[in-house]
This record gives structure tokens, C-alpha cells and sequence, in this order.
């Protein structure tokens, strides 16, 4: 096997340790295997990252920008219609969730303030603010900053319950029959006509 260069390495194993998450889980990624599988030294890894966690907080932090540009393209695009907008946010969450659902798990698997990762918190901020903004449109221009939190919280937690739920099989016994998009227009609803 050709010497991987710097950068090749680094993306060679963040792409290693991707597929082993998807195969097998977060708790079966082994760095030194993940060398060897690739031709390097066991050193070589740590290297570029110091240790398992960087290189997950790299692999999230990549998910979470892709996710925080997706809020922003449908914020931007939006037509005016704030109900649109914010199912439209609540729907590519879905989505993003069900497109690389290894990656999704990880994501939540740790806090990022926990790990230090001051960019990765940084962009859950950037994500979750946009939450709060699409929110804060569809209510009424006098609406607290409390209802604003609280709605926004609510809406947010309640989607995520949904796809942790699907995603781990966790209500299949239940025979709920709910489109994704039935779920987001209940939920969004819901929250934006308590109270």
C-alpha cells in the first residue's frame, strides 16, 4: 500500500472509522485496528488526532455542519410562510437522521461542551438557533422570550424523541402507523397553537 500523505491519512481515517460506526457502532472503533487496516503504524493516527475522541468530535463536527447548512439553504430559500420554514427544518432534521443514522447516533452520543470541542458546540448553537428563530416567527409578535424557549425546546425534543424512537425500533411494537411528515405538521402544529 502506497504511504498515505498527511491530509489522505486523516480523511482516510475519519472514512475508516465512519464505516466501522455504521457496521458495528461507536463503541467497536479501534484506532490501532483502524491503522492496520489502513498500512500504517499504530502511532500514526494519533498523530493527526490525539486520541478516539478527536477524531469523533471531527466526524460530528462534520455532521453538524452539514446539517447547519441545510437550516440555513431552507431559512434562506424560505417564501415567506413561517409554518413552511419550520416544518421544512423539522423534516431535513428527519432526514438528515435516517441519511447516515451511525452518524446521527454519534452525534448525540456526547455533549460537545464535555468534550471541549468549542467549534462543534459552537455549531449546535448555530443549529438549535435556527430552531429557535423559525419558531419565534410563527408565533405571535408579542411572544416572550420564555414561550419562545419553551416552544422551541418542546418542538425540538419532541422531533428528536421521534427519530431516536424509529431509529432504535423502540415503538415497533406499538403499531403507530405515522408518515414523518404527518408527525412534523402534528408537532409543529401542536406547539405553535398551545397555550
Amino acid at each position: 500500500m502506497a504511504r498515505l500523505e498527511r491530509g489522505a491519512l486523516r480523511e482516510a481515517l475519519l472514512n475508516e472509522v465512519r464505516a466501522v460506526c455504521a457496521e458495528d457502532g461507536a463503541e467497536a472503533v479501534s484506532i490501532t485496528k483502524i491503522g492496520k487496516r489502513l498500512g500504517v503504524s499504530s502511532g500514526a493516527p494519533f498523530r493527526i488526532f490525539p486520541s478516539r475522541e478527536h477524531i469523533f468530535a471531527a466526524l460530528i463536527e462534520a455532521e453538524m455542519d452539514r446539517l447547519n447548512q441545510t437550516f440555513e439553504d431552507i431559512w434562506s430559500a424560505a417564501d415567506g410562510d413561517p409554518l413552511a420554514r419550520l416544518s421544512a427544518i423539522c423534516q431535513a432534521y428527519i432526514d438528515h437522521a435516517w441519511k447516515e443514522p451511525a452518524m446521527f447516533r454519534l452525534s448525540f452520543s456526547v455533549s460537545a461542551k464535555a468534550m471541549g470541542a468549542m467549534k462543534l458546540q459552537k455549531l449546535g448553537e448555530d443549529v438549535y438557533d435556527k430552531v429557535r428563530r423559525a419558531v419565534a416567527a410563527c408565533l405571535p409578535a408579542d411572544a416572550s422570550t420564555n414561550q419562545i424557549e419553551t416552544r422551541s425546546y418542546t418542538l425540538w425534543s419532541t422531533i428528536h424523541g421521534h427519530v431516536m424512537l424509529r431509529m432504535t425500533g423502540q415503538m415497533d411494537d406499538q403499531n403507530i402507523e405515522i408518515t414523518d411528515a404527518a408527525f412534523v405538521d402534528n408537532a409543529v402544529q401542536s406547539v405553535v397553537n398551545s397555550g
